[in-house]
C-alpha cells in the first residue's frame, strides 16, 4: 500500500513543495517592494542557496542508498528508499530551480530598476542644474563654493559683474587672500574663527577694494560634511550690498550730524510730532526740564508736558491763572507767530521761538536770556542811578554837538542859573539871553572849536551870576566826546564852582601879603658871640622890639634868656650845631618882655674864624617873627581848611566815580551788544551808529572815572600799600608785553634791559604795575614811527631805579615842572598826541610819593624823555645781598 500509493503522495508533496516556495517567494517579493535595493540584494544569493540544497541532497541520497539498505537489508526498505528518492528528488530539483528563477528574477528587477532610477536622477540632476543656472542667472547675487582648506573651488558667473575679471582667477584662494584691504576689526577676526570651526553664518558684510573702487559684499554660507561626518568645505552665496552700505553710512552721518547739532546748540531744541508729542529734544532742554524728567520722555504730549512741570512751579507768572495761561500758552504753541518770552523758575528767563513745520510738526528753541534780563533790569536801574547822579551831583554838566547845540543839561547847571530844558536844550548855549556877555560866548565857542579840531582838553575861569543874584565864580573844562572810531564828535563840559575855594586862596594872600609888609617894615638886630658862645655884641634894635638893653645880654648864651625849655630836641640840634661849627637859618624860640608879653625870635648866623683857621664865634641876625607867626598860624589854618575842602573833594570824586562806574560799565556792555547786533539786526543803521556813540563816550567818560577814582582814592589816603618782595625783572618783562602789539603797529622798537641778577623789590605789587604801565603808555603814544623805548632798572644805594626813555616828542621846558600835575599834558602840539586825560604822570607821582621815593623827568623836545623812578628798597633779601657785598669786596653782580 504504501509502495503502490508513494507516486500520489510523491505528487502531492512536489505540487505542494511548488506552491510553497511560489507563495514564500510571492510574499517575500511583496514584502520588499517598497524596498527594491533591499530585495535585490537579498535575491542575488538564491542561486547561491539552490545549489546548497542539490549539494545536502545529495550527500543525503548518497548516505540513504548505503545506510537505509544496509540497516534494513531487505527489499521494502530498498523500494521505500528509491520511492523517496524520487520523490524528494523532483521536490529538491524544483526547489533549488525555484530559488534560482526567483533569485534571477529578483536580480534582473532590481538591475532594471536601478537602471530606471539612476536615469531619472540624471533627468532630475539635469533639471536642478539648468534651474539652479536659472535662478543663478536671473539673480544679482552669486554662488559658491569653497574646498576643505577654504579655497575657492567653483562661483556662478555673476560674480564677474562684481570683480570685473574672470571668476577663474578666484580658484584656489582663500577669503583673506582676495580681500585687498587690511581688515583688523573684531566682526573680521569673528567671521575667520567662525570659519575655521566650520561653522554656518549668515549676512556676513565686508568690504572689499580694488585700486579705488571699494565694493561692500554681504556672504552667507553653510558647511558641508561626507557620509563620515568629514568637513568638506562651504556652499555659500554673495551680494554686492555696496549701494545699501553707502546708503546706510549717509542714513547714520545724516542722523549723527543732526544729533550732534541739536546736542551742540547752546539753545533748548525739542520737535513735537503732528500729533503734538515730543519726538525728540537736546541736553539743554532737559537740563531746563530736570526736575520733571518725565515730562521730557519721547512720546508725551505737549499739553501733558505743560501741566506736568506748571505743577512744580515752572512757571512763576502762570500762579493763580493756570487754566488761562494754560490756554495762551497752547494757542502760542499751535499759533506760532514769532519769539516771545517766557520766565521760569529760579529767575531764569527763555526767549522762546515756535515754528510750524509742513507736516504739522512743531520746533520750539529757547535761548536762555536771564543773563540779558537781568542786565536789562540792572541798566534800567543803572540809568536810573545815572541820570539821579547826573542830575543830583553839585557839577555843572553840558554836552554840546559840533554845531555848539545843547542835547543835555543837568538840574545842578539849570538850577545854577534858573533855566529850564526848554531854554537850554536844543539850542546853542550863546543864544540864551542874559547868561553870558558876547565875549565869553566867542572865546566859549572858540574853546569848543579847538577841541573838536585837537581833542585837547582846555580850562578856563569865568564869573557868572546865578539864579541867587551872587557872582561866582566857575571853572569850565572842555573835553572831547569821541565815537568808535575815535573820532571827536562832540564836546562835553564839566563845569565847578570855585567860588568859596576863591575866597579862602584870597584870603590866605592877603594874609600872606600882611606877613610880607610886617617883614618888610620890621629891622633885624645884629650880634655877635665869642667861641664860648656869649654874647659879645648885639646892635640897638634888640631894645626897641625887646625892651631889654643890648647890655645886659653881654657875656651870656641863648639859652640865658630864653622862656623856653632849652633840653628840648629842637635846642639840642641848635647846639648840636653849634658845636660842630655849622652855619644855621632861622632858628626859632620864644623870649619874653619886659612887659610880660610873648616874642617870637628867628636868628640866623655863622661861624667866623680867623685868617689861620681858628674858630672864632659866631656872627648873625635877629629877627621879630610875631606877627609873623600869628600869620603863619592863621595861614596854617586857612590852608588846612582848603585841604579839607580838597580833601572833601576827593572824597566826593571817589564816592562819585564809584557810582558812575558801574552804570558805565553797563552802558558799555549794553550799548556793546545793540552795536554788534547779538541779538539781532536793529533796522534803522542810525541805531547802530548811536549804539557807537554811545559806547565811544561811555569809553572816554570811564577812563576818566577810573583816573580820577585813583586820584581822588590817594589824595583821599585811602590808598593802602600791600608791601611784598617782587621779581622786578619779570615784572618790567610782563608790562612790555602787554604793549608789544601796540609797538608793533605804530613800528617802534620796545626793548628791556634788566640784569638777571636783580635783588627783589620791597613794594606793592598793583602799584607798582601802574607806575611801569603808565609810563609805557606815554612812552609808545609819544614815540612816533622808527622810534625806540627802553625800559631797564637797576639798583643804587639803597633803591631801586626803574626808567623809561623814549626818543619820541619830548616834553617843553616850561611846560615840564607842572607835568605831574592832574589833567595836565606835556605835549603842547594836539596834532603830534594820542588822546588823554593827562593824570597819567600825576598817577605815576603819586604811587611814587606813597612808596616814600622820587621821580625824576629829563626831556628835550625832539629827542625824546626819561623818566627815573626811585623806590627805597628795605627788602630782606636785598638786605642779606647788601651785607654779603659790604663782607665780600667783590664787583657786584649789576656792575658785572
Amino acid at each position: 500500500m504504501m509502495i503502490e500509493s508513494s507516486p500520489i503522495l510523491a505528487a502531492f508533496f512536489d505540487v505542494s513543495i511548488i506552491l510553497l516556495m511560489m507563495t514564500l517567494c510571492g510574499v517575500t517579493f511583496r514584502h520588499n517592494r517598497k524596498n527594491p535595493a533591499a530585495l535585490g540584494r537579498k535575491a542575488r544569493y538564491l542561486p547561491l542557496a539552490g545549489l546548497g540544497v542539490i549539494a545536502i541532497f545529495f550527500a543525503l541520497d548518497l548516505a540513504a542508498l548505503t545506510v537505509i539498505p544496509a540497516v534494513w537489508g531487505n527489499q521494502l526498505s530498498m523500494m521505500f528508499v528509491t520511492n523517496l528518492y524520487m520523490d524528494w528528488s523532483w521536490m529538491v530539483i524544483l526547489f533549488s530551480v525555484s530559488l534560482i528563477g526567483v533569485g534571477y528574477l529578483c536580480s534582473m528587477q532590481e538591475a532594471s530598476e536601478a537602471i530606471a532610477k539612476l536615469e531619472g536622477a540624471e533627468r532630475k540632476a539635469q533639471f536642478s542644474h539648468r534651474r539652479m543656472a536659472d535662478f543663478a542667472e536671473s539673480t544679482s547675487d552669486w554662488f559658491w563654493e569653497m574646498d576643505e582648506k577654504l579655497r575657492y573651488t567653483w562661483f556662478s558667473s555673476n560674480v564677474e559683474k562684481v570683480i570685473g575679471a574672470p571668476r577663474e582667477t578666484l580658484y584656489g584662494k582663500t577669503r583673506e587672500e582676495l580681500i585687498t584691504t587690511a581688515e583688523s576689526n573684531v566682526p573680521w577676526h569673528e567671521h575667520l574663527n567662525t570659519l575655521a570651526a566650520h561653522k554656518p553664518y549668515k549676512d556676513f558684510i565686508y568690504k572689499r577694494q580694488e585700486n579705488h573702487d571699494v565694493k561692500w559684499i554681504r556672504s552667507s554660507a553653510t558647511p558641508i560634511f561626507d557620509e563620515s561626518g568629514r568637513f568638506a568645505g562651504y556652499r555659500g552665496t554673495g551680494s554686492d550690498v555696496t549701494r545699501e552700505v553707502e546708503a546706510e553710512n549717509l542714513s547714520n552721518e545724516a542722523k549723527n550730524l543732526l544729533a550732534h547739532a541739536i546736542e551742540g546748540l547752546s539753545e533748548t531744541f525739542a520737535l513735537w510730532g503732528p500729533d503734538d508729542r515730543l519726538v525728540l529734544c537736546n541736553n539743554k532742554f532737559r537740563e531746563v526740564n530736570a526736575a520733571a524728567p518725565d515730562a521730557v520722555e519721547p512720546g508725551t504730549p505737549f499739553a501733558d508736558h505743560l501741566r506736568v512741570l506748571l505743577a512744580l512751579g515752572a512757571y512763576p507768572n502762570a500762579v493763580g491763572r493756570e487754566d488761562a495761561w494754560i490756554e495762551e500758552r497752547l494757542s502760542k504753541h499751535r499759533n506760532p507767530r514769532g519769539p516771545f518770552e517766557l520766565a521760569r523758575h529760579g529767575g531764569v528767563w527763555l526767549m522762546l521761538d515756535e515754528q510750524k513745520l509742513d507736516d504739522g510738526s512743531i520746533v520750539t528753541i529757547g535761548l536762555d536770556i536771564t543773563k540779558r534780563k537781568e542786565a536789562e533790569i540792572a541798566l534800567q536801574e543803572s540809568e536810573a542811578l545815572l541820570e539821579s547822579v547826573i542830575e543830583n551831583v553839585p557839577l555843572g554838566l553840558l554836552i554840546k554837538d559840533a554845531q555848539h547845540i545843547v542835547e543835555l543839561a543837568n538840574s545842578t547847571y539849570l538850577n545854577w542859573y534858573g533855566l529850564d530844558d526848554t531854554d537850554l536844550v536844543g539850542y546853542p548855549s550863546s543864544s540864551v539871553e542874559n547868561f553870558q556877555p558876547e565875549s565869553d560866548a566867542a572865546l566859549m565857542n572858540d574853546q569848543e572849536r579847538k577841541v573838536l579840531a585837537t581833542g585837547k582838553i582846555l580850562t578856563r575861569q569865568v564869573e557868572r551870576t546865578f539864579a541867587d543874584g551872587e557872582i561866582h565864580t566857575v571853572e569850565i573844562t572842555k573835553f572831547p566826546v569821541h565815537d568808535l572810531d575815535g573820532k571827536i564828535i562832540k564836546v562835553g563840559s564839566i563845569s565847578v564852582d570855585l567860588t568859596e575855594q576863591v575866597r579862602a586862596q584870597k584870603a590866605l594872600s592877603r594874609r600872606e601879603s600882611q606877613s610880607r609888609d610886617f617883614a618888610e617894615t620890621a629891622s633885624d638886630w645884629t650880634w655877635e658871640t665869642d667861641t664860648q658862645l656869649r654874647f659879645t655884641a648885639i646892635s640897638d634894635r634888640y631894645r626897641e622890639i625887646t625892651g631889654f638893653e643890648p647890655s645886659a645880654l653881654l657875656g651870656k648864651t641863648r639859652r640865658d634868656f630864653t622862656s623856653e625849655d632849652t633840653n628840648d630836641e629842637k635846642w639840642h640840634r641848635h647846639y648840636a650845631n653849634l658845636d660842630n661849627r655849622r652855619p644855621f637859618r632861622d632858628f626859632r624860640y620864644d623870649i619874653r618882655r619886659l612887659d610880660g608879653s610873648i616874642l617870637t625870635v628867628s636868628t640866623s648866623g655863622k661861624p667866623i674864624f680867623a685868617d689861620d683857621g681858628v674858630f672864632d664865634g659866631y656872627r648873625g641876625t635877629g629877627t621879630n617873627i610875631t606877627e609873623q607867626r600869628r600869620m603863619e598860624n592863621a595861614r596854617d589854618a586857612a590852608l588846612r581848611e582848603a585841604l579839607e575842602a580838597n580833601a572833601a573833594k576827593s572824597k566826593f570824586l571817589a564816592n562819585m566815580s564809584h557810582d558812575l562806574r558801574t552804570p558805565l560799565n553797563a552802558i558799555l556792555g549794553f550799548s556793546d551788544i545793540l552795536r554788534d547786533q547779538m541779538l539781532g539786526p536793529l533796522g534803522e543803521s542810525k541805531y547802530v551808529e548811536y549804539a557807537t556813540d554811545i559806547h565811544s563816550s561811555a569809553s572816554y567818560l570811564l577812563e576818566l572815572v577810573n583816573d580820577l577814582l585813583d586820584i581822588s582814592t590817594i589824595e583821599a589816603g585811602k590808598k593802602q600799600l600791600e608791601r611784598e618782595e617782587l621779581n622786578v625783572r619779570d615784572l618790567i618783562e610782563d608790562c612790555v608785553r602787554t604793549f608789544i602789539g601796540k609797538a608793533y603797529s605804530k613800528d617802534v622798537e620796545l626793548v628791556t634791559d634788566v640784569p638777571e641778577q636783580l635783588p627783589p623789590l620791597l613794594a606793592d605789587k598793583r602799584a607798582t604795575r601802574q607806575i611801569l604801565v603808565n609810563l609805557l603808555t606815554n612812552a609808545v603814544k609819544f614815540t612816533p614811527s622808527g622810534g625806540k623805548v627802553t625800559a631797564s632798572a637797576q639798583v643804587r644805594e639803597n633803591s631801586m631805579e626803574i626808567v623809561v626813555e623814549d626818543t619820541g616828542a619830548g616834553i617843553s621846558p616850561e611846560l615840564l615842572a607842572e607835568v605831574t600835575n592832574p589833567f595836565n599834558r606835556g605835549q603842547d602840539n594836539p596834532y603830534e598826541t594820542d588822546a588823554g586825560w593827562g593824570l597819567g604822570l600825576s598817577i605815576v607821582h603819586s604811587l611814587v610819593g606813597l612808596h616814600e621815593g622820587r621821580m625824576e623827568i629829563e626831556s628835550t623836545p625832539r629827542e625824546g624823555t626819561k623818566v627815573t623812578v626811585s623806590i627805597p628798597n628795605d627788602s630782606e633779601s636785598y638786605r642779606k645781598t647788601r651785607l654779603l657785598d659790604n663782607a665780600q669786596p667783590v664787583q657786584p653782580p649789576l656792575a658785572r
